[in-house]
């Protein structure tokens, strides 16, 4: 298992091809990301308000086989909230009650987020 820091920091938040570039690196070192490696990864995107490619980031943080933790939903919820996008909010949270993950104040904040920016019907 790779430490999360290694020769060169990781890429400031919001930097999507510096951060994915960034998990290429340790691939290529032979270097295993870790959890918060990918996180940085969804987060990248989260700040980009690029929902859609936070979410594909979780899946292949799962496809890595590492479990993602209530940060790493948090941050993909987040996404969705700042686009308003309810639905996709609510369907992060029924992953992560599934996966047995604990919903905190960060999380129930993002549900409000997005009701809040959802376009009226």
């Amino acid at each position: 298992r790779a430490p999360t820091a290694w020769r060169g920091a990781p890429p400031p938040a919001g930097e999507t091809h510096g951060a994915v570039a960034w998990l290429e690196r340790m691939a290529a070192r032979q270097l295993q990301p870790d959890v918060v490696s990918y996180n940085s990864v969804v987060n990248s995107f989260a700040r980009r308000k690029d929902p859609d490619s936070a979410a594909m980031w979780l899946e292949k943080m799962e496809e890595a086989r590492l479990e993602p933790n209530t940060i790493s939903y948090n941050t993909v919820v987040a996404a969705h909230a700042r686009v308003g996008d309810a639905d996709a909010v609510a369907a992060v949270l029924e992953r992560m009650t599934e996966a047995g993950l604990p919903l905190n104040v960060v999380t129930w904040t993002s549900m409000l987020t997005a009701c809040a920016n959802a376009s009226p019907v």
